[in-house]
């Protein structure tokens, strides 16, 4: 075959990851190379001041003169024509553009070879003879005989949505450029045909992906003419394709196995399909989940080993709280991972609370996927709003808001002039209206957070499919916003905020949408009878009378201080105070006389010892104590 592929896609890569391109050569273009044209200028003697060599090729006309004094371009030397005349007039002929361009020239005893670069019968010297100068063409080129319009036949065959069948979704040539070269780049063809896995919002168990990740391969073979004449096809391995992209700074450069490899260390545990740190704070009715890729071959029997680590640091594992599901190889899953989804506030004993969980899969065979780590947020946050989308990898992911957001509603219709008869009513109208309907509209406020947690919210704005989650219900949903302010140079804190609408429209409405129960009066209003209302009662989960400090008593405190308490009260027991010392003891700026050191218990002759003392030191001036005597 005349075709071979130079480059190829991953065997597994994202649609639009950048790297699904093939390149193929072709070598079978010509069929015959062709003849280059060999012609000669014979010289058969002496070559006198006015002779005139004429070339003629390619339909054009070329005199070159002989002179003795050579000035111009298109002149030579006159000679005797001898082999040493000629190899001094080559230069002449070789080096003039008009036909080093299409020639090549050397020398040949009594004459000049003219040698075309190309083939093809337009580069043949027309014969002539003119005096002694023979122009000759002794090999006539000859045209090569090529395919017009050669190219590649391609046919792309992608695996069909839960079969193992595969359907052609592109076919047809690739026409082969100047260096018999071309390339096709599957990343739109197949972009297109796969599609994004929900999975089972209201049902709580794992699911396979068979839309977002397929199999496809090619088919190709050397195509002709106009019609296109096709050889014989060959069918190329089967790649794997899954729903996803790279931004621009990645995209080519990264591969998809790369991306899910955690690293070196423990190659084994693959990532989940989800941006972001692995550990997440959550709330128990925040829906999460994680998408796997079976790369490294089938996961047979597969689930999630779930371990929570509640308020007293102890810690139960469950391994059946999802069904088991076997992932074939290169295949994709989602599993729901979120407290109330798990059913782990039901796993929680008695009197305990639940601080922390981690999710892992695994099966028989050991733990395919690295520990994701869940802590549970039970801060009172109003105005909580559940957004699921599908990220950058393809696979479902959600965020959450607390800020404070506001409705609106879209009212869309159509007016139409009637016929108004003779005598009609006045209540009938000019115009009538048709296609009525109403489109929520919702501004969403994020609420303070992190920065890292907020830049999660630039793959929800870049999604193509989003929902609002609500108890049993998923509304889609789209962004009508189309600037958000991030922040400003110096913000030490962070919120976004932003405007989304219902991808439906209601032309009517239904008794469900609307609160059964008795309407209250409005403020002010006089009725018949009594009417009793009786103001909402709210209970907190936290008691905020609560001092902090009392948090964290325990019964050993307690214990401790009745103890204490029982020993009475210290200062009845005749302990030494500071009352009481300060009679006993000088305090440290006190300046002691004589008085209070003599007839003191211990302290007699202290005197005398100090008057010895500053004799033997012959310090006769230093007088420790001084006595004050009369005269």
């Amino acid at each position: 075959m005349g075709v071979t592929i130079l480059e190829q896609p991953d065997q597994f890569a994202l649609t639009k990851g950048g790297r699904t391109s093939y390149v193929f050569s072709g070598n079978a273009r010509t069929l015959l190379v062709g003849t280059k044209a060999v012609s000669s200028v014979g010289f058969g003697g002496p070559v006198a001041d006015g002779d005139i060599v004429h070339l003629f090729w390619k339909g054009r006309s070329l005199q070159l003169i002989a002179r003795d004094t050579p000035t111009e371009p298109h002149e030579f030397p006159t000679g005797n024509g001898d082999p040493t005349y000629i190899t001094g007039i080559l230069p002449y002929f070789r080096d003039y553009y008009p036909i080093e361009e299409d020639f090549i020239v050397h020398d040949a005893g009594f004459q000049l070879i003219f040698t075309a670069r190309q083939p093809g019968p337009t580069y043949n010297l027309a014969p002539r003879t003119q005096g002694t100068i023979v122009v000759a063409n002794p090999t006539a080129g000859v045209d090569p005989v090529k395919r017009e319009r050669y190219s590649v036949y391609v046919q792309v065959y992608c695996q069909k949505i839960g079969s193992s069948d595969f359907k052609r979704i592109w076919d047809g040539p690739l026409e082969f450029d100047d260096q018999d070269q071309t390339r096709i780049d599957l990343s739109g063809t197949l972009h297109s045909e796969l599609e994004a896995d929900l999975p089972y919002w209201n049902a709580v168990q794992p699911k396979l992906c068979t839309a977002s990740a397929r199999a496809y391969y090619i088919r190709y073979g050397e195509a002709w003419g106009e019609p296109a004449n096709i050889g014989r096809l060959t069918q190329h391995t089967t790649k794997y394709a899954y729903w996803g992209g790279l931004p621009y700074e990645l995209k080519g450069k990264v591969q998809l196995i790369d991306l899910i490899r955690p690293s070196a260390d423990a190659p084994e545990q693959d990532r989940a399909l989800r941006l972001g740190p692995s550990t997440r704070y959550v709330r128990v009715d925040e829906p999460q989940y994680l998408s796997f890729l079976a790369l490294r071959g089938e996961i047979t029997f597969s689930f999630l080993e779930v371990t929570m680590t509640f308020d007293d640091d102890s810690t139960r594992t469950r391994i059946d709280l999802l069904p088991g599901l076997s992932i074939p190889a290169y295949a994709k899953a989602v599993f729901p991972t979120g407290v109330d989804e798990l059913g782990l506030r039901l796993n929680t004993p008695q009197g305990r609370l639940l601080k922390e969980y981690t999710v892992q899969l695994k099966n028989a065979f050991g733990y395919w996927s690295k520990k994701y780590r869940y802590i549970v947020d039970y801060r009172q946050q109003p105005y909580v709003r559940y957004l699921a989308y599908v990220n950058s990898f393809g696979a479902i992911d959600t965020v959450k808001t607390h800020g404070k957001g506001s409705l609106e509603l879209d009212v869309f219709h159509d007016q139409a002039e009637q016929y108004l008869p003779a005598n009609y009513e006045l209540s009938d109208g000019q115009f009538v209206e048709y296609n009525t309907a109403v489109q929520q509209r919702l501004e969403v406020a994020t609420g303070w957070q992190n920065e890292p947690v907020l830049r999660l919210f630039h793959d929800f704005y870049r999604s193509r499919q989003r929902w609002h989650l609500l108890p049993n219900r998923q509304f889609p949903i789209g962004l009508l916003s189309k600037s958000i302010k991030q922040k400003k140079d110096g913000d030490t804190t962070f919120a976004h905020k932003f405007e989304i609408v219902y991808l439906f429209q209601d032309e009517f409405l239904h008794q469900g949408e609307l609160t059964d129960g008795d309407v209250l009066p409005p403020p002010g209003t006089q009725v018949a009878g009594n009417v009793s209302v009786q103001p909402a009662e709210t209970v907190f989960a936290r008691d905020n009378t609560v001092p902090e400090v009392a948090r964290t008593l325990t019964p050993g405190d307690v214990n401790n201080w009745n103890q204490a308490f029982g020993w009475g009260n210290h200062s009845l027991a005749g302990y030494l105070t500071q009352q009481t010392a300060s009679t006993l003891f000088a305090t440290k700026g006190h300046a002691h006389s004589f008085n209070d050191l003599t007839h003191k218990p211990g302290l007699d002759g202290i005197a005398a010892l100090g008057a010895e003392t500053g004799r033997k030191l012959g310090m006769a001036g230093l007088i420790i104590f001084k006595r004050k005597t009369n005269g």
